[in-house]
């Protein structure tokens, strides 16, 4: 009993002080901060300072996009425009990339930490097969959910963080599902001047290219698993 109240306590003050640093973000208003237009106003003097102190820049900015992702923060989009921006092509693909995947499978944790636990013992006999599914085909069903734009990162990384997949799993596959994205958004920041909202960005035509690239591994299973000759 004494355990499990160490427990419960414990998770109220992660909640709590993840509430709180969302909650100082917006009352200061420093989400408005994260617009297209406010990064185009302030891109020179950025990418100068960046260009004069960039270990510091690139340091502060890895782990200011790492925190944003782990704590499901409104802005990763354009603090990916931001990468391409300041740091360019090379550097902001490579290590915005890194933080995502670091970031996300930080929240997907802080998910497992504070709901996993508590989901799985009430319900573990309905997600018994769930846990068999991802088990098998995680790896296929992440992917497809991290290359499809239209799913939020957080929405994906909670359900996650439900399951029993492993982080170093989670975060290796992270490194190829979020690559697409995260390569599109670097490319556009770092051809800022012609990009005026997230329309000239994202198409329907891209949305589609990138949902089949993400079941292309699922159907591609389904398809070897289905003509696989029958060893009986």
């Amino acid at each position: 009993m004494l355990e499990k109240n160490k427990i419960w306590i414990t998770r109220t003050i992660t909640f709590t002080i993840i509430a709180l640093i969302v909650l100082v973000i917006y009352a200061n208003d420093w989400h408005q901060l994260l617009t297209i237009e406010e990064l185009r106003v302030h891109r020179d003097e950025l990418k100068l300072y960046a260009e004069n102190n960039f270990l510091l820049a690139l340091s502060v900015f890895v782990m200011t996009y790492i925190v944003v992702t782990a704590l499901s923060i409104p802005g990763a989009t354009i603090m990916t425009l931001a990468g391409g921006a300041i740091f360019g092509r090379g550097v902001g693909f490579v290590s915005i990339l890194i933080s995502a995947a670091i970031g996300a499978t930080l929240a997907m944790i802080v998910s497992r930490y504070l709901l996993g636990t508590w989901v799985q013992s009430k319900f573990s006999k309905k997600l018994q097969t769930v846990n068999e599914g991802i088990e098998k085909n995680g790896a296929y069903y992440l992917f497809a959910m991290q290359l499809v734009p239209v799913i939020p990162f957080f929405i994906i990384n909670l359900t996650m963080g439900l399951t029993k997949l492993s982080p170093w799993k989670f975060f290796t596959i992270s490194l190829f599902g979020l690559a697409p994205g995260c390569f599109i958004f670097v490319n556009a920041g770092a051809e800022l001047g012609t990009v005026n909202n997230f329309d000239d960005i994202i198409s329907l035509r891209l949305i589609l290219s990138l949902v089949l690239l993400g079941i292309m591994p699922l159907l591609l299973k389904f398809l070897l698993n289905y003509f696989k000759p029958n060893k009986n």
